[in-house]
């Protein structure tokens, strides 16, 4: 699986790769999957908006076809 769920500790926030600008690898920590994340930093983090946005609509248009 790859590492696609990225993490900055300076904000805690969790980007998508490839979602959004923000989401850059370089001295982050990356993830899995979203539960990998809540393993290891609880549920003290929050998700991009931009990111959730792009990815609610990636998935209506698989839903669609």
């Amino acid at each position: 699986m790859n590492k696609i769920y990225i993490y900055n500790a300076l904000t805690k926030t969790v980007h998508i790769k490839g979602l959004c600008p923000n989401g850059s690898e370089i001295g982050n920590e990356l993830y899995e999957t979203e539960d990998d994340i809540i393993k290891t930093k609880g549920k003290s983090f929050i998700m991009c908006q931009t990111c959730e946005r792009k990815k609610e609509e990636i998935l209506q248009k698989a839903v669609k076809i």
